[in-house]
């Protein structure tokens, strides 16, 4: 049974794809793809011990479970209703028996003890983090000299600027003939993202950008450390109009529909979906996706 006040779960398996099982099985070659670049970059070896830092539904701990049979993976996350669903994974997939599963948040892996694990494995998780340096100095101090920490994260703050610049230009009343479309867009959009530099400023998932996880990874202590910035401008895939109303970016903000219900008016609800739906459902939205891929060794 999940935990209806999960956000994390309630996020990961439902929200995410908005309940819609085609969508998320649209999503999965991106996800494949992160996961694997995720992995390439952990330069995995056989019978390492390798922590999946902010599991989710495990699938970074999997993939190396699979590209290495022999290695065992400590699953961590702050959600104990996502580490049972991530236990059952294992069980189903005969992994039970080189998994561990700990409650546990990036900025206190106590109960992990130093100099244990060999590869640090974080995908999507400092987003959330408010602490992020102090995050880093875990990972730092539960690897063995040697061991690695791969990690990917989205970087949100280039959406945040833009949804302030829109906001700017509202106030300003600069954005002439397409007024009513920004209006509405932004008024759904800053219930997501901070809509100016000062609320930027002060939200874990816009307040910093790749060359400030460059500045913190070497402040924790690693060495041999490299970035790589993976940018999509994609058609984002179909999605039925209900899915959508039902869906959020991101874990522990309202959905779209949640959004419409509280700041829109009846007849606002009405021409947002005029505006959007075509492109919603026909698949022709564009979307821009930041990933900043960042991989060290511990000394």
């Amino acid at each position: 049974m999940l935990a209806p006040d999960d956000r994390w779960c309630d996020w990961l398996l439902r929200a995410r794809h908005g309940g819609d099982d085609e969508y998320a099985a649209a999503l999965r070659p991106m996800l494949d793809d992160i996961r694997d670049r995720l992995l390439d970059h952990a330069a995995l070896r056989p019978g390492l011990d390798v922590i999946d830092v902010g599991c989710g539904d495990g699938l970074a701990g999997f993939g190396a479970l699979e590209r290495e049979p022999t290695s065992v993976v400590t699953f961590v996350d702050i959600s104990p209703a996502l580490l049972e669903h991530t236990r059952a994974i294992a069980h189903r997939r005969g992994f039970a028996e080189r998994c561990r599963f700990l409650v546990a948040s990036a900025e206190s892996l106590a109960a992990i003890p130093d100099a244990s694990a060999d590869v640090v494995l974080v995908r999507a998780v400092l987003a959330y983090v408010d602490r992020k340096a102090v995050a880093m100095e875990e990972f730092r101090r539960v690897l063995r000299p040697g061991g690695r920490v791969s990690i990917v994260d989205p970087i949100f703050q280039d959406q945040a600027l833009h949804l302030a610049g829109i906001a700017a230009q509202l106030r300003a009343g600069e954005c002439a003939a397409a007024t009513r479309y920004f209006e509405l867009l932004h008024r759904c959009r800053s219930a997501h993202f901070p809509d100016s530099v000062d609320a930027l400023s002060a939200n874990p998932a816009t307040n910093y950008n790749e060359r400030d996880l460059l500045r913190l990874i070497g402040c924790a202590g690693f060495v041999d450390v490299h970035l790589r910035l993976h940018i999509d401008s994609i058609r984002a895939p179909r999605m039925s109009w209900p899915a959508f109303l039902g869906s959020a970016p991101f874990a522990g903000v309202p959905t779209v529909g949640e959004i419409l219900h509280s700041r829109f008016a009846p007849e606002e609800r009405l021409e947002f979906e005029r505006f959007l739906r075509p492109d919603v459902e026909a698949g022709t939205a564009l979307e821009r996706n930041v990933n900043a891929y960042l991989f060290a060794d511990a000394p």
